[in-house]
Formats: C-alpha cells, sequence, structure tokens
C-alpha cells in the first residue's frame, strides 16, 4: 500500500502547485486594484487548499450503477494458466523508496525551518547586547544597527524597531515618517504575519508559489503601512516618498533580515516599488465588494475540482487490501482488444488457480452477492459499497461467502476465484467505480 498511497500524496501535491500558480497569476491581476489589501494573499492560500482538502464524506447508502447494468457487454481476454507455484521471487521490494523521499522532503523543510530559526536567535542575541534609544515620538524601543540596513520591525511579542547607523543624519521629517512606519507596521502586527509566511515558506518549499505569495504579500503590506502612516500621522505625501526613495538608495546594497518587516524590502521589485509611490501619491480607491465577488467564483470554482477531482488525488478509504495473495495480471485497466469488440477494459483481471479466496479490498456493505443481477457476462458476483462514493466488483465467482445487506472488513473473505460467465479461463475481474464512473483500481491498489 506505500506506493498508491505515495503516488496519491504527489497527485494531492502537484494538484496543490498547479492550482497555487494559476491562484497566484490570477490574484496578481486583481492586485493591480487592490494594492494594498494584504489580506488577498491570505484568501488566496487559503483557496489553493480546496480542492485538496475533503469536504465532506459521502454515506454507505448505494445502488447497483448503470455502467454494470449496460446490455452491451466485453469478451473477457484470453487467461493465462496460473499454478500455486507462482513465485514472487523476481519482484523487487521496493516500499522504502517512497518513505525515503517522503523523509527527504520532509527534511529540507525542517532544515531551512530551523536555519531560519538559528538566525533569528543569532539576531535575537546580537541587538540584545546594544544599548535602546529613545525617541520622543514614539513609546517603542528603537535599537541602532551599525549598518546601512532599511529599518524594520524584529521580536514577536516584544517588538523592536531596528534603525540604521545613518538614522541621524536624516532630518526631523524623514526620521519620523521612518518611525511612523514602523510604529504602523506593529499597529497591524504585520512583524507576526511575515514570521508566519516565512514559516511556511519553509515548510513547503517544494511549492514555488508560497514564496512568490509571501512577496506579493509583502508588497500589499507595505502599501497599505504607507496608506495608513500617511493618513494617521497626517504626514505630506510627496515628502514620505521623498524619504521611501532615499532609504532605498543607502540601503540598496545590504540584504535584508528574512521574516522582519522592512521599511524598503528586497522582496520587492522595481515594478513593486512603482507601484508603492503612485500608491503613495494617489492612492486606488478601496473596492473591497468586488473583490469578495470575485473571491467567492474562484471558491465556487475551487470547491467543484474538488468533487470532480476526489477520485484521483483522495482515494479515501482507511485501508485497502488486496483481493489475492498470489495471482497475476493479465488484462489492465482501458485495455483495447478484439476479444471485447474493441472496447476499453472496464477493470483489471487477476489470475489465480480456481478456488483462490478473495478478499474486499475495503471496508464497506455488500450490494449484490448472486448472479442474476447483474448481466450474465459477470457470473457470480459480489459489489461492494465502500464510503465516499467507491464501489468494488468482484465477477467470475465460484463460490459467494457473502449476503446482500452485510457489513464486512477489509481483508474479509468474499468467495473463491473462479470461471463463471463469460470468460476464457479463471480469473477474478476487479471493478473500482467512484460515483457512476470506473477507476483505474491501480490508482489506489498497490497490486503485485
Amino acid at each position: 500500500m506505500v506506493w498508491s498511497t505515495f503516488i496519491g500524496l504527489i497527485s494531492v501535491v502537484l494538484l496543490w502547485v498547479f492550482v497555487s500558480g494559476v491562484l497566484f497569476y490570477t490574484a496578481k491581476r486583481m492586485s493591480i486594484k487592490f494594492p494594498a489589501f494584504p489580506r488577498l494573499w491570505w484568501c488566496v492560500l487559503a483557496l489553493t487548499t480546496l480542492p485538496i482538502v475533503p469536504l465532506g464524506m459521502d454515506s454507505l447508502e448505494g445502488s447497483v450503477p448503470k455502467v454494470l447494468l449496460e446490455v452491451e457487454g466485453y469478451v473477457e481476454h484470453s487467461q493465462i494458466k496460473f499454478s500455486h507455484a507462482y513465485a514472487n521471487s523476481m519482484n523487487i521490494d521496493t516500499q522504502d523508496l517512497p518513505i525515503l523521499i517522503l523523509a527527504i522532503v520532509l527534511g529540507v523543510g525542517i532544515y531551512r525551518l530551523v536555519r531560519l530559526g538559528v538566525n533569528w536567535y543569532k539576531l535575537a542575541k546580537h541587538l540584545s547586547m546594544l544599548q535602546s534609544i529613545s525617541l520622543p515620538w514614539s513609546n517603542t524601543p528603537c535599537i541602532e544597527l551599525p549598518v546601512n540596513t532599511s529599518p524594520f520591525v524584529f521580536g514577536l511579542f516584544k517588538p523592536r524597531v531596528v534603525i540604521p547607523d545613518y538614522f541621524k543624519q536624516l532630518d526631523l521629517n524623514q526620521q519620523k515618517s521612518l518611525i511612523y512606519h514602523e510604529l504602523t507596521h506593529i499597529r497591524y502586527k504585520d512583524h507576526i504575519a511575515i514570521v508566519m509566511w516565512r514559516v511556511l515558506s519553509s515548510l513547503f518549499w517544494f511549492n514555488p508559489f508560497v514564496r512568490k505569495m509571501e512577496q506579493a504579500f509583502i508588497g500589499a503590506m507595505e502599501c497599505r503601512c504607507d496608506q495608513a502612516t500617511v493618513t494617521t500621522y497626517l504626514l505630506n505625501k510627496q515628502r514620505y516618498a521623498a524619504t521611501l526613495l532615499a532609504i532605498l538608495k543607502r540601503s540598496v546594497a545590504v540584504t535584508d533580515v528574512a521574516g522582519a518587516a522592512h521599511f524598503s524590502s528586497d522582496a520587492l521589485t522595481l515594478e513593486d516599488y512603482k507601484s508603492r509611490l503612485k500608491n503613495i501619491v494617489a492612492p486606488e480607491p478601496n473596492q473591497p465588494i468586488l473583490l469578495i465577488l470575485s473571491l467567492l467564483c474562484i471558491c465556487i470554482v475551487l470547491v467543484t475540482l474538488n468533487i470532480k477531482a476526489a477520485p484521483f488525488v483522495r482515494p479515501d478509504d482507511r485501508a485497502w487490501h488486496n483481493p489475492m495473495r498470489d495471482f497475476k495480471i493479465s488484462s489492465h485497466y482501458g485495455h483495447i482488444s478484439q476479444f471485447r469488440n474493441m472496447k476499453p477494459h472496464g477493470g483489471i483481471d487477476l489470475v489465480a488457480p480456481k478456488g483462490s479466496p478473495i478478499a474486499a479490498i475495503a471496508d464497506g456493505y455488500v450490494l449484490v452477492a448472486d448472479d442474476t443481477t447483474l448481466p450474465d457476462r459477470f457470473g457470480k458476483v459480489v459489489l461492494l459499497q465502500h464510503n465516499n462514493g467507491y464501489q468494488s466488483l468482484y465477477a467470475h465467482l465460484d463460490s459467494i461467502d457473502v449476503e446482500k445487506g452485510q457489513a464486512v472488513q477489509g481483508g474479509a473473505p468474499l468467495g473463491t476465484l473462479g470461471e463463471t460467465g463469460r470468460v476464457t479461463g479463471p480469473h477474478l475481474h476487479l471493478e473500482l467505480i467512484h460515483k457512476a464512473q470506473r477507476l483505474n483500481p491501480l490508482a489506489v491498489l498497490d497490486l503485485k
């Protein structure tokens, strides 16, 4: 079951990355009209998970799907003879490979997180050795750092404003603009939000769009902070914009501290700064109703995608079991041949000696257990109803050991392998159905 679980995880990750990319570029277009709305990016990040999170489970109530009642059937492929002496010695055990890959992915995320924590610890220790500076227009402690960095806020629960060594060279209005900007960050708790984004980017390093969303969030956060600073402290817009340019020129050669709210951030591009300056002088009018409606439409689309993608990325029964121990696959799902009148195979055929025990692939209850409910071609057949809309069919049985309405557990015996119905030899015809649509059983079963 390791490989089937691993493939399911890979499908989920690929779908998440794809949806993240689509939503990122969609939100980037939307942010042109809403440059000072950082909550947009929290919403986008949350929306990326909609197609992959379980939105509820179907009940166990089910019925025989119409696809099994079609009059036009198929003719089974010629079956190979198989004996109990079939050897599995040629199978190479690769069960540890998926676990190793997952361990590497998790290990890289933890390493990046630890490295981030070590850098913060070193900076915190260094700042604790510096003396705080009191400014008459600020009650928040300020610390002068002897480098030409951009001013920033550091600390989660006791934030401090870190100012560069050129701070005293600025005129009074520029000094106030810098401090007021950082105080606005503290009021909005932006220093905490940035830490959260940094942690998410470190853990989910394999999704490049999380990092891009973090950068977009920083841009929107700075635009909001600029607007709020100018409005709250009644600053001159042109002077404030000039201060931003002056600080940018002084700190352009210094790398910012990761996870800190900077006055000028290296996460922003030239276009971001142009947009920021434009937003300072002539801010865009806020129309959150349009943004909310747009996000609502996106939400509806993603919920629909969740429902459609469920059988492929979330084959969600508690545990899947192989229907037999010793077997060989003689015909795969979708295989087309003259034996089936050029129609694709609706399941997989497992060849084993007649009388081999057949087991349920998952917990469920019996919908059909006879040779009369379904078309004659199936012979003696068992149809099980599982959780989340899944059904499994076991055809051409020699004997049936369960009754209609009976609850069964995964791995429990259902009957024995036979050659009833339209067949060319003893085998098990296994189908997996989700909401009346046939699926490839190998998508959830790790058959060897």
